[in-house]
């Protein structure tokens, strides 16, 4: 990113450097690909969360009672959901990074 202060201070051989190493982020579409990548995450997250509130076996295992786990609040349930996908976030994050890493 460009800011002014970097206009300001410093000298116009490293403003080059900058805006030139940012327009090959445009140049390679690496802000698309990784707005695309959220996106089929988001989309995988929404995906498998029905599989999850329907599943009374797994809402029993947070010791809900079978009543409440055949029919549990939806913001309830995706709190759990969210909870069990934490390991899985570590990878995908460990994935990014070696994306963005790889994009610089």
């Amino acid at each position: 990113m460009i800011f002014d202060t970097l206009i300001q201070q410093s000298k116009p051989a490293k403003v080059e450097a900058v805006l030139s190493h940012e327009l090959r982020h445009w140049y390679y579409l690496h802000l698309t690909k990784l707005m695309v990548i959220s996106q089929l995450h988001l989309f995988a997250i929404l995906a498998f969360f029905p599989a999850f509130l329907y599943a009374p076996s797994l809402l029993t295992a947070f010791d809900f009672p079978s009543s409440v786990s055949k029919n549990p609040p939806q913001i309830i349930a995706f709190l759990l959901f969210q909870l069990i996908l934490i390991p899985l976030k570590a990878f995908i994050s460990i994935g990014m990074n070696a994306v963005l890493h790889q994009f610089e």
